[in-house]
């Protein structure tokens, strides 16, 4: 008996016609944002995975664009073609796919005028550069996923190298030392690749998003955006053999500190935290802010609180004078929480760290603190900072990731930049 297909139009028109169809549709179109505050991918518990073995090239990176939407509008600006979950041959191609939607109905994917079931669409573009999602340009490939619910997951599946060239420009202003650029560059890519090895049971690798690495496509992708790649082509931080996640953060304040306290898992020295002294021209490297009592009453009510609140109290701190226990009393008694918790529930963009002091000012309630994100790993004005004053790529990631081991995964292009600038990295002339 023939295989009916599973790819059909709403009037039941086999899956030919609807090809043909989107065929010829196609012929037809600074804060933990840029300087981050990257979190771990699942759930931010730092293990250890064994380093990939025998890679050829660079692996693919499985990115969240889009989760739990109904609607997404795609194009290719070129050549194309379009897979159902069975692979094989593309049940459409064309020469340009003009902005068409992708929705979630009830029964499946719909794109356009058809609809898939189950609810897998992968468009491939034969262009790298071409792909299109929600006005933003990305190379490689997009897969969406309908979910029950009638909700879409969007991924771009992207080589490791293209993923960090997309990733570095929206992390560190592209206009600072190429130094202080690679050790982004490095950093990024070790933290991907940790997330590949340690979500490959999950439907993404990394969001786009800061809780991952701010990843915008094309769109920050320059010339020394690719230089500060193509210079570290497949350069990873390890520890005795191991990948381990490269945190990182915009300003320490002073002192990074270490990850097993922030995040849990292995203590291991590379995200032991210890002292930096180069970030001081941050502008986050001190900061103040107030607060009225009511606004933070506000803020904790979905933990409990209830207004007037009195007071808000550090009781214990931990490694570098972060805050570990706040004790909050209000009206219906005490709600005691910890510095990161108190963070998260007033905005990590006003409370910029866990390194803080609270006064009482009457009806508001003043903070000082120091340092912007979660201080593990790297600093990135700290970078920035020892950049300007002469120092390289290596002696940058020494500092904020002590013990670790710089590995090259991959072979390098017959390039001079590829080439010359990693041999020179992997040896110890950290290239300036």
């Amino acid at each position: 008996m023939r295989r009916r297909h599973r790819w059909r139009s709403r009037r039941g028109e086999p899956r030919r016609r609807a090809a043909l169809a989107l065929a010829a549709a196609g012929a037809v179109a600074l804060g933990c944002g840029m300087l981050s505050c990257v979190l771990g991918g699942d759930g931010g518990r730092a293990e250890l995975w064994e380093l990939p073995r025998a890679l050829r090239g660079a692996p693919l990176v499985r990115v969240a664009l889009r989760e739990g939407v109904a609607a997404l509008t795609v194009a290719v600006h070129g050549p194309y073609a379009v897979f159902d979950e069975r692979g094989g041959e593309p049940v459409a191609r064309g020469a340009a796919l003009a902005p068409t939607q992708l929705r979630a109905e009830k029964s499946g994917l719909a794109f356009g005028r058809y609809l898939f079931r189950p609810g897998f669409v992968r468009v491939v573009p034969e262009r790298s550069g071409t792909l299109e999602l929600e006005g933003t340009r990305y190379r490689g490939e997009l897969v969406v996923l309908w979910r029950s619910g009638q909700e879409l997951l969007a991924i771009n599946r992207v080589d490791l190298e293209s993923y960090v060239a997309g990733v570095i420009g929206n992390e560190m202003p592209l206009s600072w030392p190429e130094a202080a650029l690679r050790a982004q560059a490095i950093a990024a890519r070790s933290y991907a690749l940790y997330q590949v090895q340690a979500r490959r049971r999950a439907p993404y690798d990394v969001t786009d998003g800061a809780s991952s690495q701010v990843y915008r496509g094309l769109s920050q992708e320059t010339e020394r955006a690719r230089a500060a790649v193509h210079s570290t082509l497949g350069v990873v931080l390890s520890w005795r053999g191991r990948l381990f996640p490269a945190f990182f953060h915009s300003t320490c304040g002073g002192e990074t500190i270490p990850a097993a306290w922030v995040f849990g898992g292995p203590d291991i020295p590379p995200l032991g935290g210890g002292p930096c002294g180069f970030c001081e021209a941050s502008r986050h490297y001190q900061w103040e802010v107030e607060l009225s009592k009511d606004e933070v009453a506000a803020a904790l009510a979905g933990r409990g609180v209830v207004p007037p609140l009195v007071s808000v109290a550090v009781r214990e701190r931990g490694p570098g004078a972060h805050v570990a226990l706040v004790e909050v009393t209000h009206a219906g008694g005490r709600l005691r929480l910890s510095g990161a918790a108190l963070r998260r529930a007033l905005g990590t963009s006003v409370l910029r760290s866990s390194r803080f002091e609270v006064e009482d000012a009457g009806e508001r309630l003043r903070w000082r603190g120091a340092g912007w994100g979660h201080a593990v790993g790297m600093c990135q004005f700290g970078a920035r900072g020892m950049a300007e004053r002469g120092y390289g790529t290596r002696e940058i990631l020494q500092r904020y990731y002590p013990g670790a081991e710089l590995v090259a995964l991959y072979p390098a292009p017959a390039s001079t930049l590829a080439d010359g600038a990693r041999a020179a990295l992997l040896a110890g002339r950290s290239p300036h």
